[in-house]
């Protein structure tokens, strides 16, 4: 069965496998190099893309997840 991604998931695995540019680009740089605080603290303005990256960085198997539903939904 298949599954779409998240935007959250489309965001991560275009940054990785650099589909973004413009803001996007920069966002995901933005993001990716971020500590901690300053990851929350863009929660507010991008919940799913910090998430996302959150849940990159932290939990196992979801990089595996990610490229699943990147592959067969988009």
């Amino acid at each position: 069965m298949s599954t779409l991604p998240t935007r959250g998931q489309s965001f991560v695995y275009n940054w990785q496998y650099r589909k973004l540019d413009g803001f996007e680009k920069k966002l995901g740089d933005l993001l990716f190099h971020a500590d901690s605080n300053n990851q929350k603290k863009l929660l507010k303005a991008f919940p799913e893309e910090v998430q996302a990256v959150i849940d990159y960085q932290s939990v196992k198997g979801w990089w595996a997840r990610c490229e699943e539903a990147c592959h067969e939904g988009g």
